[in-house]
């Protein structure tokens, strides 16, 4: 009887025991509500420390484990598709289940870690009418790869400041949530071409010219600070180099005009040259205002190629061979005149009219050239007889305007002057020597 007792009471403690280690277990496990279907919306991740999880268990008891760590889905979308709220620690938490974009990886995953948005997804490339830019800011080529729910980018090379790139495709990434456009560009030298943000680019050409035309020769004087440049490259890849700033006391000469394309704009440039020949390059038009310096005649001013000297008697004058045109007046001295090439005509013995421009005015230049050889040069390639092989002049022998055709020529002398100096040379009937 009284071991009956014992057991029995033995028993009821041993079930009391039991029966307060439930609430223990009970800490380790957790409950939720029912799974709700909801509209399906993408979202990112805004934390690393985070995972997804399977719900291990009824919605009364279950475990979660840990299928996905958040850090490895930084650039790519999850799609919501469900919720349930979960009792933790005393407090409702909302979970999401949600499956993701690039490998179909699917758990559930507290709303806290995330944020409504794509990333890393694009939209269809849509082909668009070809049409210049330029690099507005410092940016470099994006490639993409993969599909559109799932965009993969990597940084490429730079932009270049001086290129025109033209533009032929467009589409957008998602990038946390917001929407970032691109453009699809080929550099004008086609050795660059990729996608680039559309906010690094302005519309326009840049860095290129149109071919030059010829004009009417005009004189220009400096109407403002500028510089001039030697074009090169070509039309659609222009290179602007070896600047050089306008004088403010020189004259130039404008002989060709083009149009050069600048950040969108288009910009008139005249092709110029000075009287001493040390400028040949390209001006922004509105650099210059017509007009002209006084410009020195005495012989030191040469530009060693396109100036003629003409010797009367012991004076010199400097006419550029450009402007020794035919001229539009008739003389009006001397009844009997003979024409020589190039509008020349002589008047008497040796005493010639020469047609010339100066100042944009056509006229007659009358001049004495003593001890010219029959067999003359002729322009542009006046030069000085000293003797019948012995030659003085600012004009190269060798240069393809001054014309030789005299057989007296083999063994002669020639001494051609430029501004600083002098180099002679020697012709033996088919070549050129200096010394």
């Amino acid at each position: 009887m009284r071991l009956s007792k014992l057991i029995t009471t033995t028993s009821i403690i041993l079930l009391g025991v039991a029966g307060t280690a439930l609430p223990a277990q009970a800490a380790t496990t957790y409950h939720r509500t029912k799974t709700v279907n909801v509209s399906h919306k993408p979202y990112y991740a805004t934390s690393k420390k985070g995972h997804t999880y399977r719900f291990v268990g009824s919605i009364k008891h279950f475990n979660f484990k840990a299928n996905h760590a958040l850090k490895n889905y930084t650039h790519t979308t999850w799609t919501r598709t469900a919720k349930t709220a979960v009792t933790k620690h005393g407090q409702k938490v909302t979970y999401y289940h949600v499956t993701n974009a690039q490998n179909k990886a699917t758990g559930w995953v507290a709303a806290s870690y995330l944020k409504a948005g794509k990333n890393y997804q694009a939209t269809t490339t849509k082909s668009v009418k070809t049409a210049p830019y330029y690099r507005a800011r410092s940016v470099k080529f994006t490639k993409l790869s993969g599909s559109n729910q799932a965009i993969k980018r990597r940084t490429g090379s730079a932009l270049k400041a001086h290129l025109t790139y033209n533009r032929t495709k467009q589409r957008s990434l998602y990038i946390h949530g917001k929407k970032v456009h691109y453009d699809y560009v080929t550099s004008a030298n086609k050795k660059a071409k990729g996608w680039v943000k559309t906010s690094a680019l302005k519309a326009g050409k840049h860095y290129q010219m149109s071919t030059p035309k010829k004009m009417a020769a005009q004189t220009f004087i400096r109407a403002k600070a500028g510089k001039i440049y030697a074009l090169t490259g070509s039309n659609k890849v222009l290179k602007m180099n070896h600047a050089k700033a306008l004088s403010a006391s020189d004259t130039y000469t404008a002989t060709q005009s083009r149009h050069v394309y600048l950040k969108g704009k288009r910009y008139t440039y005249y092709h110029v040259t000075n009287p001493a020949g040390t400028v040949n390059g390209w001006v922004n038009r509105a650099y210059l205002k017509a007009g002209q310096h006084q410009t020195s005649t005495t012989p030191s001013v040469f530009d060693g190629r396109h100036e003629d000297v003409l010797y009367i008697g012991d004076n010199t004058t400097i006419y550029k061979d450009a402007n020794l045109t035919q001229a539009s007046t008739t003389l009006k001295t001397e009844s009997s005149i003979t024409a020589y090439p190039d509008g020349i005509r002589e008047l008497s013995d040796h005493v010639y009219a020469i047609p010339v421009k100066v100042a944009g005015q056509d006229g007659y230049m009358k001049g004495q050239f003593q001890e010219l050889p029959d067999n003359r040069l002729l322009p542009a390639g006046f030069y000085y007889s000293l003797s019948d092989t012995s030659f003085y002049g600012d004009v190269k022998p060798t240069d393809s305007v001054v014309k030789i055709s005299a057989s007296f020529l083999t063994g002669t002398t020639w001494q051609y002057y430029y501004a600083g100096g002098h180099t002679i040379y020697r012709y033996d009937g088919q070549n050129w020597t200096t010394k």
